[in-house]
């Protein structure tokens, strides 16, 4: 039987039905490629694990007091996987007027010690492709605050 006796109309993929099937092929892999990229658990298991010690100085006291152990920090630039935080030290800052007075400030240093595999080779620890060093300037983040710091020691 031919389609006009049935009442069928034969369907043909047209410019516009097709152009809409690549936009939502091309949607669909871009909330992929963005999930993975933003996925908190990218990390790059290495060979080894060390716990190394981050200062952030002269940050107030409220941010400090969000940092808490167990938190996983994240690189600002790369989203890598820093490692997780193991233990936090807040040491208030004293700071004096002109007559050599304490005044009361709401500014803290802290250092945070974080526990992260890492691969290592001979002069240098990395984890994934972010290389870790004492004195290197450190921008990261987790869920609840964005810091940046000076790597002070690495412990294997």
């Amino acid at each position: 039987m031919s389609n006009q006796i049935t009442g069928e109309k034969k369907r043909r993929i047209n410019l516009i039905d097709f152009l809409l099937i690549i936009l939502i092929i091309v949607v669909i892999a871009a909330a992929i490629v963005t999930m993975v990229k933003a996925n908190p658990e990218n990390s790059a298991s290495g060979n080894k694990i060390i716990t190394y010690t981050v200062s952030v100085d002269f940050i107030s006291a409220d941010i400090a007091a969000q940092i808490k152990e167990g938190d996983t920090i994240y690189d600002n630039a790369t989203a890598q996987n820093l490692g997780t935080v193991q233990a936090v030290e807040i040491v208030p800052i004293e700071l004096f007027d002109a007559e050599n007075n304490a005044v009361p400030s709401d500014k803290v240093n802290v250092k945070i010690t974080v526990k992260s595999s890492v691969y290592e080779d001979e002069s240098a620890y990395t984890i994934g492709n972010y290389r870790l060093q004492i004195g290197a300037d450190m921008a990261f983040h987790s869920v609840s605050y964005m810091l940046s710091g000076t790597c002070l020691s690495v412990n294997s």
